[in-house]
């Protein structure tokens, strides 16, 4: 192929500033590089490799991020190569972070703090941002619309590769190029390849590289200081028959291709710099002398279509939410001619979700948060912290993440939000769009990651240590007492209000029910409980009745004088028996702060081990977390445990200024699994009739309570109402002696678009339209409560909990909450004239549409 050096220059500079795919292929046929598959070489020198590169991440986001993730290994591959380490020696460093702290903070990892971005100063994250961009050229959407989709340019001062090495590196797939380099994320070799889906319907993705000199000036290869530059693009082969096979991913590799075909090298050309890095909103302008540029040709979005990376429904919190907390930051660049007179206005740094909710925490967050919780399972150490959101601000930054998973800073698969709303197994429903949950899962072992997430990276597996997982982040979060505090003060905050109207809409109710034996034997159970928490005081051995309000001028020490079992004294054992199958938790008691396990300096640990056993068996998974001078341990009983087996176990918690740890011994009994009953005791009630006749007693739902809603009452926004909704229902958890109980707060559209339409034009007082609409309302959502209860044999809204917990749920599915508010969305049009109109028949004209029939 007989180019000359400025020829392929231009070639690649006309195919970085195109824009579109028509483009792209115009400027490949002139050059006559298009047309001859002879030119072009196969992608990881595999035949079939849609196969690889196809079943990657599902989501174009996420298969950006691994674009990003593979400039940031660049950045620190450069860093290390430069100083003259091997990368896969002892002496480079062995973690993301401790390589950011060597590299960038001139320490090694000392503190928890050490390599994180959320430590380093505003300034200096913009700084070096600078030397990863992403700037996003094209066409801007109007009204919905453009005739060409974004472009997406990735640009990084790391290693950089040559126009040899390319094959084996950016171009190649299922090599082992980085498997044995600790402080990298990409080491699968194929999950860069997976944005090529989304680009366009061509497949197009320009590369342009250069190795940094200074390492080139040590490795001496040949050729080193060559620019590198291909184009891939997907092709559709054509077997001996004429027809087209599978989809094959391949780059322009025109040099020497007569002699070796399908074997050719890459362009290459001279040059000491290029035009390769945005400044503001020019996407091409800032010179560099090495690195590699990816270029995304129409790459599909599905963050707002193709709106402002920058805007709060564009790319930007996207990938925030993706890279929770990135290694090195990353700067973004909208160049697409948006009006706006500040620098901020075309570019801002992307350093991680931690990093903006860090920043933004007074106004953003509840006072107290994030909490810190450490989780173990099946031997696995996790961290989780716990996000709480004050009212209407959690949007900004989540979509339907709940909890998200994460590996080096990078998600690997989120749970949805709707776990929240699992009432028996979480019972959080009105912190369900309040709550994130980060779950750093970086000290996995390989082999447990593999079982745990998929190797695509934006998705859990299904294997059982995930329900494993799953069920102790239920647990976690169900006995939270912070959480379980808060659930009550926006309960409190959300009804107390109403509660002066409420009154005589549930005497109306209540004579509607009574009115109707088959409603009665259906709904009535008797009266509320009285509050759904039990917040009194306590805490004592083994104490299992609920968070206790701890003094909010409780102020911890930065290390711990004590930390034993309540009311033990250090030396004795404390023992108590425990039923199969059920969870152990002991409260224990301490001055030290909340953040104690978390913060950044001499951060303490806490570890639970089994010294003694009847058999060989490991502690069960447990979570440990600390609340305002109590601790609270909560923990499964080891899977080889038996009844009448007995296990001693050591808590310890230490830090690096104790002179001693402290430790606690427990001892544990394990006993039958006694049955407890479902729900209070009631008084034997005549039956009225109007059963099912099955002989069989059924619960009933306990009487609600029903809450008018007018468009801009704070509940209108709060619970996401809009002039087609018509029912919100709230099952809020009543913990008693006897077990969990639900208390259904029912929130009413008054001004749903069905009833202001009847109001308009019927002759009925509006007031009887308006009572008639919100019991109709309630008796369907009683009606679904009820069937669930009696399809599932428990409480109301067990049934979200069985038929999704450890399973893909989906987006913005809460179970039968959701389902009320869907069935009576559909049916509030039809609902009043129905109740009018058939209630209006009587026995003539019954007879008489009967005798219609018989005539047709």
């Amino acid at each position: 192929m007989g180019m000359g050096n400025d020829q392929v220059k231009k070639l690649a500079l006309d195919l970085l500033r195109a824009d579109s795919e028509s483009e792209v292929i115009n400027i490949l046929q002139t050059a006559g590089l298009w047309e001859d598959r002879g030119l072009w070489r196969l992608y990881g020198d595999k035949a079939g490799n849609f196969a690889t590169s196809g079943n990657q991440q599902s989501l174009p986001e996420a298969s950006l991020v691994e674009k990003i993730v593979n400039s940031v290994d660049a950045r620190l591959m450069s860093e290390c190569l430069t100083r003259g380490l091997d990368p896969k020696s002892a002496e480079a460093p062995q973690t993301i972070r401790d390589a950011v702290a060597t590299f960038f903070e001139g320490r090694r990892v000392e503190t928890n703090e050490s390599g994180t971005l959320a430590a380093w100063p505003a300034a200096k994250r913009t700084e070096h941002s600078r030397a990863i961009t992403l700037a996003a050229t094209g066409d801007r959407p109007t009204r919905g619309h453009s005739t060409k989709k974004m472009c997406l340019t990735i640009t990084d001062l790391g290693e950089g590769q040559t126009p040899k090495r390319l094959p084996n590196t950016i171009l190649s797939l299922n090599e082992s190029n980085k498997q044995a380099v600790r402080f990298v994320q990409g080491k699968f070799n194929m999950g860069g390849s997976g944005a090529l889906r989304f680009c366009g319907t061509q497949g197009l993705q320009l590369v342009i590289s250069r190795r940094n000199p200074a390492i080139v000036d040590r490795e001496n290869p040949e050729g080193g200081n060559l620019w590198g530059v291909t184009i891939v693009r997907r092709e559709e082969p054509i077997d001996e028959a004429g027809a087209p096979v599978h989809s094959e991913f391949t780059y322009l590799a025109p040099v020497g291709a007569d002699a070796s075909p399908r074997k050719g090298a890459v362009l290459s050309f001279r040059a000491d710099t290029l035009p390769l890095m945005p400044v503001h909103d020019d996407p091409y302008s800032k010179e560099v002398g090495w690195g590699t540029t990816i270029k995304l040709y129409e790459y599909e979005t599905s963050a707002a279509g193709q709106s402002n990376i920058l805007m709060k429904d564009g790319l930007l919190y996207a990938l925030e939410r993706l890279l929770p907390e990135i290694g090195l930051p990353v700067r973004l660049h909208e160049c697409r001619g948006y009006k706006g007179e500040k620098e901020r206005s075309f570019e801002t740094p992307l350093a991680g979700l931690v990093v903006r909710l860090e920043e933004g925490r007074g106004d953003n967050l509840e006072d107290g948060f994030p909490l810190s919780v450490a989780l173990r399972v099946a031997d696995m150490d996790m961290k989780a912290r716990i996000y709480a959101f004050k009212e209407n601000r959690a949007a900004t930054y989540l979509k339907n993440e709940g909890v998200i998973f994460t590996i080096n800073g990078q998600a690997h698969g989120h749970l949805p939000k709707s776990i929240f709303s699992r009432p028996k197994r979480v019972g959080l429903p009105r912190l369900k769009d309040s709550l994130l949950v980060l779950v750093d899962c970086s000290a996995l072992r390989i082999r447990e990651r593999e079982d745990l997430f998929m190797t695509s990276r934006d998705r859990l597996s299904k294997k059982p240590i995930r329900n494993d997982i799953e069920r102790e982040i239920e647990e976690m979060l169900k006995t939270n007492p912070e959480l379980r505090r808060l659930q009550e003060r926006r309960r409190e905050q959300d009804v107390s209000s109403k509660l002066s109207e409420e009154k005589p809409l549930e005497e109306v109710l209540n004579k509607v029910l009574r009115a109707s034996p088959t409603l009665e034997t259906l709904f009535l159970r008797g009266q509320r409980l009285s509050k759904p928490f039990n917040t009194g005081a306590g805490g004592g051995e083994g104490d299992e009745d609920g968070p206790k309000p701890q003094s909010k001028d409780f102020k911890g020490r930065k290390h711990p004088t004590f930390f034993k079992i309540a009311g033990r004294n250090y030396g004795s054992v404390f023992a108590r028996n425990c039923e199969l199958d059920r969870r152990v938790r002991i409260t224990f008691e301490t001055d030290v702060e909340n953040q104690y396990f978390e913060r950044a300096a001499y951060a303490g640990s806490f570890d639970l081990q089994i010294v003694e056993a009847d058999r060989e068996m490991s502690p069960g998974a447990h979570n440990f977390v600390l609340d305002n001078g109590k601790a609270h341990l909560n923990m499964a009983l080891p899977r080889e445990a038996q009844v009448g087996d007995r296990v001693v176990l050591m808590a310890t918690v230490n830090d690096a200024t104790l002179r001693e740890p402290f430790v606690n011994m427990i001892r544990l009994t394990v006993t039958a699994k006694q049955d407890r009953p479902s729900g209070p005791k009631k008084k034997k009630q005549k039956r009225k009739g109007g059963g099912s006749g099955d002989g069989k007693s059924k619960t009933g739902i306990q009487l609600p309570r029903v809450i008018a809603v007018h468009e801009g009452d704070e509940w209108w926004e709060k619970h996401k109402f809009d002039s087609e909704t018509a029912c919100h229902a709230i099952s809020d958890p009543v913990e008693t002696v006897a077990g969990t109980h639900f208390e259904h707060t029912f929130y009413i559209n008054v001004d749903n678009t069905a009833l202001k339409t009847e109001m308009k034009y019927s002759r009925q007082d509006p007031r009887l339209l308006e009572a008639k609409f919100k019991y109709a309302n309630v008796l369907l959502g009683l009606a679904m409560l009820h069937d669930t209860d009696s399809a599932r044999g428990g409480a109301a809204a067990t049934a979200a909990d069985d038929a999704q917990s450890g399973e893909d749920e989906p987006d913005g599915d809460d179970g039968v909450a959701d389902r009320i508010r869907r069935v009576t969305r559909s049916v509030a049009p039809v609902l009043l004239p129905m109740i009018d109109q058939l209630s209006g028949l009587d026995e003539e004209q019954l007879e008489e549409l009967s005798v219609r029939g018989e005539d047709d």
